[in-house]
Parts: C-alpha cells; structure tokens; sequence
C-alpha cells in the first residue's frame, strides 16, 4: 500500500524522498537487498498478484528496469517487464528487502532541507 520514490542528490551522498532529506543508513540497507536479489530457479507458473512493484533508474535515467515480486507458496516469484521468463526468489532475500523498506526513516532533524538547484 505504500509508494517511496528514492532519489540520490547531486553530490552522490545524500539520498532523497518526495524533498525529504532520508536517513542514508536505511537507503543503504534497502539499495543493498534490492542487489541481493536474484533468481533461484526458473518456473513455468505461480506468479500472482504482486507485493512488489520496483522500478529502478540508472545511467542517469536514460535506463529503466521494472520488476514485479509475488507471493507463491513460500517463496516468490519475479516476473520483468516486457518478458515472459519468471524467476524463483528465496523467500529469505525478499523478506530482507521487505524488512528493509519497512525500516525507511526520514534524515534527523535539521536536514530536511531540499538539495540545492545548481
């Protein structure tokens, strides 16, 4: 039900969430499961309606990778956008990254201020 939109400010350090300065610790920590994941074994069937839907930037935005994570069983199942291979997740890994996002905190007082526009 919730929807975090994470952006990394000019300068590399600081991360960022709808002009919020956020605890980069936390951002670590979820930047850090999200490359954790990866594919146990392809399957044939079982994706369902999604827990997770991730879409992540890079090559200064000109790249995009979409990827949708659901519930099976007990474990997950991932399907990317645009293809038809689904991949088996350890539950273990997507609860991490689960946990990770729940853990999300906005920076300590005194650092809300918006990056500065060059």
């Amino acid at each position: 039900g919730k929807a975090y939109f994470l952006s990394r400010g000019s300068s590399g350090d600081d991360w960022w969430s709808n002009g919020k300065k956020m605890d980069s610790p936390s951002v670590e920590s979820l930047v850090t499961k999200l490359r954790d994941l990866a594919a146990t074994k392809f399957v044939d069937s079982g994706f369902s309606t999604p827990t997770l839907d991730l879409t992540v930037s890079f090559d200064d935005g000109k790249r995009t990778d979409k990827v949708e994570i659901a519930k099976s069983a007990n474990h997950y199942i991932a399907k990317r956008e645009n293809e038809p291979a689904l991949y088996e997740l350890d539950s273990t890994s997507v609860e991490a990254l689960l946990s990770a996002i729940g853990e999300l905190k906005a920076a300590a007082a005194g650092s809300s201020e918006s990056p500065k526009k060059p």
